[in-house]
């Protein structure tokens, strides 16, 4: 399949449905859709149907439950329990009440995925940080010699909440994963995968502990942090700073290698520790470190992430309703990841019409 953002035809894109303003149970697709080719729950291994379960505005993509659908919903008081219910959690903006959070089935349970047909709509940008030359990499894949690539992040980069990791159906992979995968199947290059991700840390955690990754002195090292820097509301300065050491250390034993900075997703925004303006700093620190180290790449996640939680429900995208992806946000993680590095090699060796994707 082609990226999101350059194809009509979008595949299982998650729907989570509540209450609107108007009492109906709605939720909204990121595209109008022109045709609605299937939507389906794995968990609940149960497909719906059009006009029996639901209708869609073909002008602005929201989609409303009938009045004897059989899609599940989520009412007010179980996206926003009292304390001391099951799966909640505390620091709700604004409100004595809780925030509905799991790491099991709940939120894919509840997401309903449609694949629809609709107009092309680009809305990717390079914006202020344009990519830049991975040569080390490059060579490898034009030549398909094997290399290896180490994940190093938070729990995001654990794989948490993409269903593989979970023992959910329908087992998708994580972000990197999938990377890895896609690689192989374009440049016919097997990709020695490591990750010495952990859950709930920080940049400054990392940089402390920058020997798990450094010690496998890989060709190519994804840096995937920031979620738990900025709820932390740690200054761009300092994230900026333990990233570039970071770098240092992993380059004094292995001088060649080279970086894809992540700058990731977002938290929930109902969430008291939502931070986007941390978010926007650190894609800026990386863009810079990303314009003074050489054989080094940013992959912008943040602005898409900003782009579809203006059109949908955070909780379209959240595997645990407060700063996880779901399947389709490690989908998105990994297009990104790929678009950077196709774009990279399309710019200096290769054709873009030789690039065919199968499980994207």
């Amino acid at each position: 399949m082609d990226f999101i953002w350059d194809t009509d035809t979008m595949i299982d894109e998650p729907v989570l449905f509540k209450r609107d303003n108007s009492d109906k149970l709605t939720g909204r697709l990121l595209f109008p859709p022109l045709k609605i080719d299937s939507v389906r729950n794995d968990i609940r291994s149960t497909v719906y149907q059009e006009r029996r379960d639901f209708t869609a505005n073909t002008e602005n993509g929201v989609i409303t439950l009938t009045d004897n659908s059989r899609i599940p919903f989520l009412s007010d008081e179980e996206l926003y329990p009292h304390k001391d219910t099951p799966n909640a959690y505390p620091e709700k903006k604004n409100s004595d009440r809780y925030m509905l959070h799991s790491e099991k089935e709940l939120f894919p349970s509840y997401q309903i995925c449609f694949s629809y047909r609709h107009r092309k709509e680009n809305f990717m940008t390079d914006g202020e940080c344009p990519h830049f030359e991975l040569p080390v990499l490059m060579e490898n894949l034009i030549s398909g010699k094997s290399f290896s690539m180490t994940v190093f992040g938070d729990s995001i980069s654990t794989g948490l909440n993409a269903t593989k990791l979970a023992g959910l159906a329908p087992f998708n992979p994580p972000y990197f994963e999938i990377v890895a995968a896609e690689i192989k199947k374009i440049f016919s290059c097997d990709v020695m995968l490591k990750n010495e991700s952990v859950a709930g840390k920080t940049s400054e955690w990392g940089l402390a502990n920058i020997e798990n990754a450094a010690r496998h002195k890989s060709e190519l090292v994804i840096l995937a942090w920031g979620m738990n820097d900025a709820s932390g509301k740690r200054s761009q300065k300092e994230f900026k700073k333990n990233i570039s050491n970071q770098m240092k250390q992993v380059r004094s034993v292995k001088p060649e290698a080279e970086f894809l900075l992540i700058s990731g997703m977002t938290a929930n925004p109902e969430w008291s520790r939502f931070s986007p303006g941390y978010h926007i700093e650190y894609l800026k620190a990386l863009c810079e470190l990303a314009r003074e180290e050489k054989g080094t790449a940013v992959v912008n996640i943040t602005d898409i992430w900003f782009y579809m939680t203006e059109k949908k429900s955070y909780l379209d995208l959240s595997g645990n309703g407060l700063n996880h992806p779901n399947d389709f946000g490690h989908k998105i993680y990994a297009q990104l990841i790929l678009k950077t590095i196709l774009d990279i090699s399309e710019k200096k060796y290769l054709s873009r019409r030789s690039f065919i994707f199968t499980s994207l």
